[in-house]
């Protein structure tokens, strides 16, 4: 599937908007997130870093082959 052979180029691209998205959600310590269109993870590790041992993020995707590169 091209998503998954272009996954680390589009994470690299999306960067700036990671960023962004972080800054904007501002997710703390304990929340509770669902990361729409996750791809490989790279959004979905940065918000379980945010919300630490006590939250928890699902990651979701319409690619099978993205999900199983997570």
């Amino acid at each position: 599937e091209q998503w998954a052979a272009n996954e680390a180029r589009t994470e690299r691209g999306l960067a700036p908007v990671l960023d962004a998205l972080m800054a904007w959600a501002a997710p703390t310590q304990g929340m509770r997130v669902v990361d729409v269109g996750c791809g490989a993870g790279g959004t979905t590790l940065a918000l379980s870093n945010a919300v630490g041992t006590q939250g928890h993020v699902t990651g979701l995707d319409v690619s099978a082959v993205i999900l199983e590169a997570a």
